[in-house]
């Protein structure tokens, strides 16, 4: 989420503040987007917390981060 190919605590926060999102309460859109919702499904639910797991923990010591493309993650119709 910071750019600095970890996820890790600060990751965390991040996330923490989009999660709840969705189709009624604040969802995703182009112009407000979400930290988070990882399979673009317009909110940040359980199934992204889950994807978000299996990346904690990685740095550059440990399973480094690729370098990829994030902005933006999704487009929303």
């Amino acid at each position: 989420f910071d750019g600095d190919q970890d996820c890790d605590g600060s990751d965390a926060a991040k996330f923490k503040t989009d999660f709840g999102r969705s189709i009624f309460s604040e969802p995703c859109t182009n112009t407000l987007t979400c930290q988070g919702d990882f399979d673009c499904d317009v909110d940040v639910d359980g199934t992204d917390a889950a994807l978000f797991k299996l990346d904690f923990g990685r740095s550059q010591f440990n399973n480094p981060c690729p370098s990829c493309s994030t902005v933006p993650w999704c487009t929303y119709p």
